[in-house]
């Protein structure tokens, strides 16, 4: 008989207690419902792939690497090639043209295909962006250039503006 020890795992019971639920769907809204923090925040999530802050991917990302102090869970974390870069909040990809087109350099590393189609201004001073990739377009329209091309990139991504969680 073998007296290895070592192969025997324990087993870890997990209760929930009586009476409890599953947690309350997030709260959605329209776009133009949410700050401009939020706003960001969703095309950081859903278009750059960045962790919320508090979420289980930061809180894992700080156990295992032995981030203790708990201020790192308010980080938001940017995948960055091997390494992930941590963020106190994401830039102004909504307002600033810079970080917009940032963020269509990140979708197009992903769909290497999708290309702008127009970005052009109406005669009522709004700004209408178009994104193409193969037979498929989105177009969106607001009054910042960055805003519209961010709409489109959120449509690429399928992200409905009309109904968004602000979680």
């Amino acid at each position: 008989m073998n007296n290895n020890t070592s192969a025997i795992k324990p087993v870890y019971l997990v209760t929930v207690p009586p009476g409890s639920s599953a947690p309350p769907e997030p709260e959605r809204r329209a776009w133009a419902d949410l700050t401009v923090t939020e706003r960001n925040g969703l095309i950081a999530s859903r278009v750059m792939g960045w962790s919320r802050p508090g979420c289980a991917a930061t809180i894992a990302y700080r156990a295992t690497h032995g981030l203790g102090a708990k201020r790192f869970d308010g980080y938001w974390m940017a995948p960055c090639g091997r390494r992930v870069d941590m963020h106190a909040a994401p830039p102004s990809f909504t307002r600033n043209f810079d970080q917009a087109w940032r963020a269509l350099a990140h979708a197009q590393a992903a769909r290497p295909t999708l290309r702008v189609d127009g970005l052009a201004q109406m005669e009522d001073g709004a700004v209408t962006a178009r994104l193409v990739d193969g037979e498929e377009s989105w177009e969106r329209t607001s009054t910042r250039p960055a805003e519209a091309l961010c709409l489109a990139l959120l449509a690429v991504v399928g992200v409905d503006v009309a109904n968004v969680t602000s979680a």
